[in-house]
């Protein structure tokens, strides 16, 4: 081991370091096969107990449905502004260019 200087030791190349590993197979299995059997070595999903995470994701993905099943009667919101332009007269330009554009190019 190599010692720097604030104290800490480094492994120097090709050298083994042994350090004891406990199990936890005895540890209480919080896993479960959705049927609220413990998942053991046998085909089939397995879940894991709700994180404070899914509760927020749930919600956001609610909102997310929502809005969208919600979304064709509008929600009285204005329309996109347009910049000042007169979107009739482009309008109008538009269906110029399209009545007119069998005569080719100008």
């Amino acid at each position: 081991m190599k010692k720097l200087a604030d104290g800490t030791e480094i492994a120097e190349d090709g050298e083994v370091l042994h350090v004891p590993l406990y199990l936890a197979d005895g540890a209480p299995s919080l896993l479960h096969d959705g049927m609220g059997n413990l998942a053991g070595h046998k085909p089939g999903y397995v879940f894991a107990p709700p994180r404070p995470s899914d509760e927020v994701r749930s919600h956001a993905h609610a909102d997310y449905q929502r809005r969208l099943r919600d979304a064709w009667r509008g929600d009285g919101a204005q329309p996109a502004d347009n910049g000042g332009r007169d979107l009739g007269a482009a309008y109008a330009g538009y269906e110029d260019r399209l009545r007119n554009a069998w005569r080719g190019a100008r």
